[in-house]
């Protein structure tokens, strides 16, 4: 038997920070038993995370075929000290955020199995990543969550039958020119060369890691939701946003289908009804957005900005219908104000 006990390490990366140490271990265990190169080995790991989180995993170890199989339970892992791998993507702050995951792990190097397989579910809770520059949140949840996840690699697939998003918090802006908030966030130079890739080689095409989604419930849920390319910029929260996206994949060509209802103030309602490429939302999009009896008198803070004026009384009908065209969206509205 050989085993470390209480052992404290800190870790670092430096290709994505070039100071300082990203997280630190503590209090960790390490054992594995029954040494002797032909009999299966108990394994465990277990260790805390000083920024937050804890880790257990036990096993056994197979030296002959190899093989490994573990149960891993991780535990409010937080997200923040990890934030430097979302910086070369994008321009983001995570400022909360935890992943828990419970599952079993099993790696085998014989031919006709997945040569890495994970079974299990997971839970982002209380995410909340910030507009770069500002403290205003971007988007953020309370659960991101799932029980019937399965990962393997050789050959590749990720695979959910159920995935819920509750107590979702997010912008969702149409800028004058058509282009998205979510859009502005991700940096350009890191998007360019894979697309590039991706036309200059016709073998690329289907080639991308198979993820398959079968439904993703929406639950209490809100939504800043501006489209400031109309002619009367139009700016309203949603709340108690609800619904599903049915048939997310990320096959070519692959269209999913969503369907959302959310409230407006105390009678206002709003739906979402539509098709779009989730993996690749530049390539395809067609969706109708529909607003009805909006209050009026509660739009006075954005008329106030725009046009200087109070608003007394009305209600507002909008039928938003929204295209993907070269990459921008393309409105086709009809606004009723009464």
């Amino acid at each position: 038997a050989v085993e470390l006990a209480n052992f404290r390490v800190s870790f670092s990366d430096q290709t994505v920070e070039e100071k300082g140490e990203m997280v630190h271990l503590d209090h960790l265990h390490a054992a594995a038993s029954n040494i002797d190169g032909k009999s299966q080995m108990p394994v465990e790991l277990f260790f805390d995370i000083r920024e937050g989180g804890r880790v257990g995993i036990q096993g056994r170890f197979d030296p002959v075929e190899p093989s490994l199989e573990t149960d891993i339970d991780i535990s409010a892992l937080a997200l923040s000290p990890f934030e430097s791998y979302l910086r070369s993507q994008a321009s983001l702050n995570v400022a909360s955020g935890t992943l828990s995951t419970q599952g079993k792990f099993v790696y085998r190097a014989k031919e006709n199995h997945p040569k890495i397989l994970f079974k299990g579910g997971f839970d982002v809770a209380d995410l909340q990543i910030l507009e770069p520059e500002s403290k205003e949140t971007l988007v953020g949840w309370r659960h991101f969550q799932t029980s019937d996840l399965v990962f393997q690699l050789q050959p590749d697939r990720l695979e959910i039958s159920d995935l819920k998003l509750a107590g979702l918090d997010g912008q969702f802006i149409i800028f004058e020119d058509g282009s998205l908030n979510l859009m502005h966030a991700f940096k350009r130079e890191a998007m360019e060369p894979a697309k590039k890739e991706i036309q200059d080689d016709p073998k690329t095409a289907g080639s991308a890691f198979p993820v398959y989604i079968n439904k993703l419930r929406v639950e209490d849920g809100e939504l800043l939701f501006a489209d400031l390319s109309l002619p009367s910029k139009f700016t309203v929260n949603i709340h108690q946003l609800g619904g599903s996206v049915i048939g997310m994949s990320s096959e070519p060509g692959a269209r999913a289908r969503v369907n959302l209802d959310g409230r407006v103030n105390d009678y206002g309602m709003s739906k979402f009804k539509g098709e779009l490429s989730v993996f690749d939302p530049l390539a395809y999009l067609d969706m109708s957005v529909l607003f009805r009896n909006l209050e009026m008198t509660r739009l006075t803070p954005y008329s106030g900005k725009f046009v200087g004026r109070r608003i007394a009384s009305g209600k507002l009908s909008l039928d938003l219908k929204y295209i993907i065209e070269s990459g921008k969206l393309k409105g086709d509205n009809q606004i009723v104000v009464d």
